[in-house]
């Protein structure tokens, strides 16, 4: 939406007639994500979405201290704690000075600032080719830019008649897309498409609000990732994964009622160990493949003997071969703010509990 507001400079009217296609490339601190949206009007639409976990400038700054310490000889278990901290800070103001001046040559750390080093070598700055730098970082960019491109050429891309031609932009956001070599790759990677760089790039999602605060907006939005829970089976020798959304799953819009999913099934366990995740894909095995976000762990006591409210602990899970034949049915609803809730019954005695699942 910032985006929009900022390709008709700031016409609302203008903003209410454009119609475009975009790909966001938002790589801020810590994660990297992706969407394809379609905008028409004052309505907007995540055709596909996805992102990598851990991936974002705090990667950088590590990379650029190892550079540092690399060649300064000093082993990096050696540096820890708060001048490890402190080095950090340093690593990050170097990295985003390349931003302010993309002609510089290196970037430098003084030994004596940190206690580095000893005597007279001590006194001499450390300096690391920005070129060299770039080699380093370069892999990791282009996991972000591989991404990209797999959304864009993706089959819900194709469902909803988006060609990669049809595509109008790439619009670069996050703290991290400012380093002159992540529109370089992007350039380089995806040839014919415009890159846009936004001017906010520690507030475009602010501003995004902000519009939709101040006028009706219709947002379309997609689960990016599979979401569901890793449960105990076979009397607890083996885990497995039971999805419960998909990615690509519409969230509903705002007065419209929520998703629901029922899942049912015989316990062998007195009580359930749930613990919930979202992927990015899943391998041959029917389990999480890739990163991982944890989310909730919730334990449930399946035998009626088991008050609902009593202390539970993971070591107190025992197999129970008493409860079969007996049901357990769990209720999910996902409402349009992406708030995920479980209700859990066991129909043993028909008591039940509600639980709100949350990211860790």
């Amino acid at each position: 939406m910032e985006y929009a507001d900022r390709i008709s400079r700031g016409s609302r009217a203008e903003a209410r007639r454009l119609q475009s296609s975009i790909l966001v490339f938002d790589l801020g601190g810590g994660t990297f994500d992706t969407s394809l949206v379609r905008m028409d009007g004052r309505e907007f639409q995540v055709v596909a979405s996805s992102g990598i976990e851990s991936l974002g400038g705090d990667d950088f700054d590590r990379v650029l201290l190892a550079l540092f310490l690399e060649a300064l000889r000093v082993d990096p278990e050696e540096v820890q704690g708060l001048r490890r901290r402190a080095l950090l800070r340093h690593a990050r103001d170097e990295k985003e000075g390349i931003s302010r001046n993309p002609e510089r040559g290196y970037l430098e750390l003084l030994p004596l600032d940190f206690g580095l080093g000893t005597g007279r070598a001590a006194s001499r700055p450390v300096r690391v080719p920005v070129g060299r730098y770039y080699e380093a970082l370069a892999p990791m960019v282009q996991r972000a830019v591989d991404e990209v491109a797999r959304v864009r050429g993706g089959q819900a891309a194709a469902a909803a008649g988006l060609v990669p031609e049809s595509i109008d932009a790439i619009y670069l956001t996050g703290g991290s897309s400012r380093l002159p070599l992540v529109p370089v790759l992007v350039r380089k990677a995806l040839p014919g498409i415009r890159v846009v760089m936004t001017d906010k790039p520690w507030s475009s999602v602010a501003t995004g609000a902000a519009i939709v605060a101040s006028e009706w907006v219709k947002v379309s939005d997609i689960m990016a990732r599979h979401f569901g829970v890793i449960r105990l089976r076979l009397s607890g020798t083996t885990e497995c994964f039971s999805p419960i959304l998909g990615p690509g799953t519409r969230l509903p819009g705002r007065g419209e009622p929520p998703i629901e999913v029922e899942v049912s099934y015989g316990p062998e366990h007195n009580i359930g160990r749930l613990q919930y995740l979202e992927c990015g894909a899943l391998g041959g095995d029917g389990m999480p493949a890739g990163e991982a976000r944890r989310w909730s762990e919730i334990l449930f006591p399946y035998d009626p003997a088991i008050p609902l409210d009593a202390p539970l602990q993971p070591a107190d899970v025992a197999p129970a071969p008493h409860l079969r034949g007996t049901t357990i049915v769990e209720r999910y609803r996902c409402d349009s703010d992406g708030v995920i809730s479980v209700r859990i019954e066991r129909r043993a005695d028909g008591r039940a509990r509600t639980f709100e699942i949350a990211r860790d």
